[in-house]
């Protein structure tokens, strides 16, 4: 499966970090620190190494497959 992350034109943070971590732009204009993210420019993110057994559920934590 190939996967797209999303670039922000202001500070370059990437979509995907932002989804994680939920950093503000440090970059913006605007009084809530809003991204600007180029969702018209997908970035293609390289697939990491296949998992040979199914990773320990960490709390806190959503994983999608």
């Amino acid at each position: 499966m190939e996967t797209h992350d999303f670039k922000c034109r202001l500070c370059a943070t990437r979509w995907l970090a932002f989804t994680e971590n939920n950093i503000p732009c440090s970059s913006s204009l605007h009084e809530d620190r809003r991204h600007n993210f180029d969702f018209g420019k997908p970035i293609k993110v390289e697939p990491q190494e296949k998992q040979t057994r199914t990773p320990e559920v960490q709390e806190g934590k959503i994983t999608f497959q």
